[in-house]
């Protein structure tokens, strides 16, 4: 009995939708430095989304998809808060904001030096996104489209575009799928 309660619990509070997980409580209260200088905590911000996608200035496709990015900033304003996360000690701040210029990038970027964040995710790769609600759920996390096949191959076309369509799977009320996806790109390594 009590199973069935926590499914319909469960149902009712994910509007049908598949969770992919809970965000690990190990999130809760991190609060990232921003290279604006200010902080962030991910657990206090207002918009009903929040995607976080880790980066690294030395990974190609982290560079290609900064395009992506800054037009779903745009699009989803209000909507979706958008934090570009660079993991680990490897690069500089110097190097964050070099990116941050030559790529003319809009939405947040943050600092996680100490890879709090990028471990209590499980976050493996460049670019990853993890992409939660205000009921601390995650609805999708892994690539941002599948225009990448491998590091170095890329297909001529996007043909599935899986974050945008979290997105708006998630607001229209409908399942996301895939609700998952392997994510392709630079390791974030240990350092």
């Amino acid at each position: 009995m009590k199973y069935i309660i926590a499914i319909s619990i469960t149902l009712l509070i994910t509007g049908n939708r598949p969770i992919v997980a809970q965000v690990p409580s190990g999130v809760h209260g991190i609060s990232l430095p921003l290279l604006s200088g200010s902080t962030i905590s991910l657990d206090t911000l207002s918009t009903p989304l929040k995607a976080v996608v880790f980066l690294s200035p030395e990974c190609p496709l982290c560079c290609n998809y900064t395009k992506v990015l800054n037009t779903f900033d745009s699009l989803y304003a209000h909507q979706v808060t958008i934090i570009g996360v660079f993991t680990g000690k490897g690069d500089s701040v110097a190097d964050y904001q070099r990116f941050a210029r030559k790529y003319e990038v809009r939405f947040k970027l943050a600092t996680d030096t100490a890879k709090v964040l990028s471990a209590a995710l499980h976050a493996s790769v460049t670019p990853e996104v993890f992409l939660w609600n205000n009921l601390e759920t995650v609805v999708y996390k892994g690539a941002i489209d599948n225009w990448a096949l491998s590091l170095g191959k890329q297909r001529v076309r996007t043909t599935q575009h899986y974050l945008q369509n979290a997105i708006e799977s998630y607001f229209a009320g409908r399942e996301i799928t895939p609700a998952s996806t392997k994510a392709v790109g630079c390791y974030i390594h240990e350092q």
